[in-house]
């Protein structure tokens, strides 16, 4: 699953080691782990577990583990 971004918004899709999604009508989420891949055109919403397409800067990056910095 890859989407072009525009826009985003932060949503939970996991916790504690499990999977969640939004069930609303009208605003429903695909639960996983994502990663944005910069691109000169926009940017590349993916699943974290997928792997990146060649050349392209990822910008998500771990702050924090186990409730401290790292």
């Amino acid at each position: 699953m890859r989407l072009y971004l525009e826009g985003g918004a932060y949503k939970l899709t996991e916790f504690g080691g499990r999977l969640v999604m939004k069930l609303s009508h009208s605003k429903a989420t695909l639960p996983g782990v994502k990663q944005v891949h910069r691109r000169p055109d926009g940017d590349l919403l993916a699943r974290r577990d997928e792997p990146a397409p060649p050349g392209l800067q990822q910008l998500l990056a771990p702050v924090m583990r186990h409730g401290g910095r790292r």
